[in-house]
């Protein structure tokens, strides 16, 4: 059985935290913008119908030893496996690591 709640809303993260910065009335949440469900910005391309199976080497930053991990994706794969600092697996140190100073 359906019931029709006129002051209920199932909301991503995103958008409740859009509300919390622009916050509207109940009455006004029909008309707000962020919450239209007929947007489709952001959203995830299809997948690849021939992935690439990536066995990567990888060595955590705390660690003595290294290890292969895997990765499938739909790009090619990259030289290590993606971690902390080094978000695309260039095997660049430290090369998403933010510094203000420059």
């Amino acid at each position: 059985m359906y019931v029709r709640r006129p002051d209920v809303w199932f909301v991503t993260v995103t958008q409740a935290l859009v509300w919390m910065t622009e916050p509207r009335l109940a009455k006004n949440l029909n008309n707000f913008e962020a919450w239209d469900c007929t947007k489709r910005e952001n959203l995830p391309s299809p997948p690849c119908n021939l992935p690439n199976s990536c066995a990567l080497p990888f060595k955590p930053p705390e660690a003595n030893t290294s290890a292969t991990r895997y990765l499938v994706t739909c790009r090619e794969c990259p030289r290590r496996y993606p971690w902390i600092g080094d978000s695309e697996g260039t095997g660049i140190e430290g090369k998403d690591t933010y510094n203000p100073e420059k």
